[in-house]
């Protein structure tokens, strides 16, 4: 699987969104973020299914109320692991206001799951994203601004890093935010996280550009070694999620297996989670075929 074209997929399911998103607003219907990514999920695995590699979607008991996860994304190819970690929220449209309503959920603790999820992140070795799913009419009243250098559409799945989220909410003294206008100027299309583009890419967030291709048989440093038509450079992935955690720095990508709960269902266990630990309703493994 080429990566660039896993990216374009995912290009392709954001314009989805963003149509699904706009039309449910139409008439008068809300899409939630369970319906929106279970679709994409599913859609996600029937491609990479023509690839040649596998993906396996592993379903678990854990609760996203308390985990803060929705979903995963788990790359496992040539002895190197690389995994993201998700919150998926839609956009509300109201009478000139875009918002996210739930982006400041909060467990029965009183922790937010933006918390929670780099918790999970950090447990697990991965990457926490939000992923925040949008759609609107174009030359709608009030609308956000969505930063330049991406079709509008592309941003039907918009990714942002949690710890900006993060700071975003706990930079205002008063109010914590949840308009849209606060967190898509520092969003940028979903694919853009496995997108491996030339320098004349759009910038990420922060300034920094998409790392270059290396080509079949290529390597990078001295880490996960590219053998020829290895399909995904695993190395330069974790490189471009570091770059685009804008600054924010954890023990983030540090997975060198994939989590228990996965390998568990993956070897034919119950997926279970114990009780206190992080874990997301979905992950999609992805593996050579």
């Amino acid at each position: 699987m080429l990566l660039n074209a896993f990216a374009d997929h995912l290009d392709e399911l954001a314009r989805r969104t963003w149509f699904n998103v706009t039309e449910a607003k139409r008439l008068g219907m809300r899409m939630g973020e369970v319906t929106i990514t279970e679709a994409n999920l599913l859609s996600i695995a029937q491609f990479i299914a023509t690839t040649g590699l596998s993906a396996e979607l592993v379903p678990t008991k854990a609760d996203e109320a308390v985990t803060g996860a929705d979903f995963e994304i788990w790359f496992d190819i040539g002895g190197a692991v690389l995994g993201y970690t998700f919150q998926a929220k839609v956009l509300m449209v109201g009478s000139r206001t875009f918002s996210y309503p739930g982006i400041g959920k909060k467990d029965k603790t009183g922790t937010e799951q933006s918390e929670l999820l780099e918790h999970q992140a950090i447990a697990v070795g991965a990457f926490p994203f939000h992923v925040l799913f949008n759609g609107w009419d174009a030359g709608l009243a009030g609308a956000p601004t969505l930063p330049s250098g991406w079709p509008a559409r592309h941003f039907g799945c918009a990714a942002i890093a949690t710890p900006e989220v993060r700071r975003i909410r706990s930079s205002r003294s008063t109010r914590r935010p949840v308009k849209a206008g606060h967190f898509l100027p520092s969003s940028f299309p979903w694919s853009h996280l496995f997108r491996l583009a030339s320098s004349t890419a759009p910038s990420a967030p922060g300034g920094s550009t998409a790392i270059g291709d290396t080509g079949a048989g290529g390597s990078r440093g001295a880490g996960h070694e590219i053998l020829p038509g290895d399909p995904v450079d695993i190395e330069a992935l974790a490189q471009l999620a570091r770059q685009l955690m804008v600054g924010h720095h954890h023990d983030f990508g540090s997975a060198t297996n994939l989590p228990e709960y996965v390998r568990q269902t993956l070897e034919g266990e119950p997926g279970s989670v114990e009780q206190g630990q992080y874990a997301p309703k979905f992950a999609i493994v992805i593996r050579r075929g």
